[in-house]
């Protein structure tokens, strides 16, 4: 049995369209002292309001049973044998190709944001892997200036972030078009059905894709700050393309970076604030997945309701750190959605702009789970 529930999000913002003004007002209107003290005010509650969300979030982490569990990444792993199998040779070969290759491309420039978001948007026009490489070295550098600390500001960290993930998102969609293409022909070859499922099963879930822009904030985000970036997942035949006009409802994972590896407490603060939004937007999620990015050192955290999970560091700088973090993006793009956060038995129709939750029905003694 289905139970609908509204979508409390999209339902408390309907407005009467025939309230609605359709145009500017050609009525004067005669400027008042007043208008300036109330801007005056409403910069004042903001300010104090954001104070607010900054404390609370300090004192939330404080609270909570924050913990440093080495195995977090590996609580994404697939559950099938065969899945895992996969997701390990696709993750050594992803980094062979990495580790053969990100060298080659130190050209010794170190280039600024605005060069690394060209590059990156270049680089996604014609699938040019040579070119995310070059982002990827320049990442692997990243605060190893002669002064002895990072002197390059934080933003650069998020084409450099997003160039990663792409590359390891090509591979991976070239093994699931591959494995689409060996299904075809299988099936012209034979009427075997067992045969066909082996042939086509890439066991690749999803694709997980950066936003076209960074700090930014997305739509249903409900607070007075901007998210440094996020994963979207999409089905494993989408294009690559960055991401635009995302709503909180998409997002698979938060990212916050930070200049400094010393500034990790700081990122937690802001992804404890910031998962609220998630929750609210995602009636069938159960816990949240989050990365924090400071500097070169990358890590996994996996926020529950009383708790924050936090991986050891995948250091982008060395050879295992690099493996590290694209182990971790083949699970997520594989593994099942369970294993993400998501309740089977909740799902969202954006047809009615409704929650589906499948329920016990009087007539059996079974749950339905949606499809």
């Amino acid at each position: 049995m289905e139970t609908v529930v509204p979508d409390s999000r999209r339902s408390s913002t309907c407005v009467d369209s025939s309230k609605k003004r359709s145009g500017p007002s050609s009525t004067p209107h005669i400027a008042r002292m007043g208008s300036t003290r109330a801007a005056n005010n409403t910069g004042t509650e903001t300010k104090k309001r954001i104070q607010r969300r900054k404390d609370e979030a300090s004192d939330t982490k404080d609270h909570l049973l924050c913990e440093k569990v080495a195995e977090v990444p590996r609580l994404a792993q697939p559950w099938s044998r065969r899945a895992k199998q996969q997701s390990r040779a696709l993750t050594d070969t992803i980094r062979s190709e990495l580790e053969a290759h990100i060298f080659e491309c130190d050209d010794g420039h170190r280039r600024t944001n605005s060069e690394l978001v060209q590059l990156l948007a270049s680089a996604m026009r014609n699938q040019n892997e040579q070119d995310l490489l070059k982002i990827i070295n320049q990442w692997t550098r990243y605060g190893t200036g002669d002064s002895g600390y990072s002197t390059e500001p934080e933003k650069v960290l998020y084409p450099m972030f997003s160039a990663l993930v792409v590359y390891v998102m090509i591979h991976l969609h070239k093994h699931h078009n591959e494995h689409q293409s060996a299904g075809i022909l299988t099936r012209s070859k034979t009427k075997n059905p067992a045969s066909t499922a082996s042939a086509s099963a890439s066991n690749i879930e999803r694709l997980l894709l950066p936003p076209a822009t960074s700090d930014f904030k997305p739509a249903g985000f409900d607070e007075d700050f901007k998210i440094d970036s996020a994963l979207v997942s999409h089905l494993p035949g989408h294009d690559i393309e960055l991401q635009a006009n995302l709503d909180c409802r998409d997002i698979l994972a938060i990212v916050e970076f930070k200049q400094m590896a010393s500034m990790l407490d700081d990122a937690l603060k802001q992804i404890i604030l910031y998962n609220r939004n998630i929750y609210s937007s995602q009636h069938n999620c159960r816990f949240v997945w989050a990365l924090t990015i400071c500097s070169t050192q990358v890590r996994a955290c996996l926020l529950l309701h009383d708790a924050v999970l936090v991986s050891e560091t995948m250091d982008i700088a060395i050879s295992d750190g690099r493996k590290q973090l694209i182990e971790l993006l083949v699970n997520w793009s594989m593994c099942d959605q369970s294993q993400l956060g998501y309740d089977p038995t909740i799902q969202y129709n954006a047809d009615i702009e409704k929650w589906i939750i499948d329920s016990f029905d009087d007539a059996t003694d079974s749950v339905n789970h949606a499809k």
